[in-house]
């Protein structure tokens, strides 16, 4: 009985990790380059320690899966909002060092730097702010990510895009931005700068709104389960206490 009742819990716990990565997938659906995550379970094996040869079978979450795949790009019109088409992030200095993002909202700040939203600069090729002239009145942004700016189109930077072996390893922090223990891929980032177009969250909204109905569902089974196990409990023990 006491085992039966330790397996609920964990799919009881588990249930509730998933809710909560399926509500913040809910809240973001129209937060620009949000990533969905989904959570991961296997079976943890467990000797009975009533009888060894019998293995009792626990929930257990090991990982939470990123879907980096391309949101769609919507059109702004703006020269600094920029979207990625293809694999890569943007490359951000922050207090804590080098960040990753696919949210592309910038603009120019007092120091003539390019930055996001928080004021963290955008880096380019060599991690080095990108600065432009104040005479620049529009900036024109290639797919390669090369920044003309004035009536002459001189180059006044590139936009550095980061690409990595395995995007799974990045750590999701703040406001949209990554961290990684490891460095970037030395070859080129296979994606294409879309200027003027922010890339939105690739959430689908009926899908996550219908794993948490479904998640509910269990959570309301898992939990009716759960009082059933500790009323027969209490019976057996007032019953065996009774025959005392």
């Amino acid at each position: 009985m006491n085992n039966a009742i330790y397996v609920a819990l964990s799919q009881q716990t588990n249930l509730f990790r998933n809710m909560d990565v399926v509500a913040n997938n809910v809240a973001n659906v129209s937060t620009p380059g949000f990533k969905g995550e989904t959570m991961v379970f296997e079976k943890f094996l467990f000797n009975d320690k009533d009888n060894f040869s019998r293995k009792v079978a626990f929930s257990q979450d090991i990982a939470t899966f990123s879907d980096f795949k391309d949101g769609a790009a919507s059109p702004t019109g703006r020269d600094l909002d920029l979207a990625l088409e293809g694999s890569g992030f943007f490359k951000v200095q922050t207090p804590q060092g080098v960040r990753y993002t696919r949210r592309g909202s910038f603009h120019i700040d007092t120091n003539n730097q390019i930055v996001t939203a928080e004021g963290f600069p955008l880096l380019n090729a060599g991690n080095k702010p990108i600065e432009i002239l104040n005479r620049d009145e529009r900036l024109t942004i290639s797919s390669d990510g090369t920044i003309r700016g004035g009536d002459d189109g001189q180059i006044r930077g590139e936009v550095g895009i980061a690409a990595f072996e395995n995007s799974q390893k990045l750590i999701h922090t703040d406001n949209g931005l990554y961290s990684s223990d490891l460095p970037p891929l030395r070859t080129k980032a296979p994606a294409k700068v879309l200027q003027g177009a922010l890339e939105q969250s690739n959430v689908n909204s009926v899908t996550e709104l219908t794993n948490l109905i479904n998640i509910n569902r269990s959570v309301g089974s898992v939990s009716g389960l759960m009082a059933d196990m500790h009323d027969m409990m209490r019976k057996a023990i007032t019953s065996y206490t009774r025959s005392v």
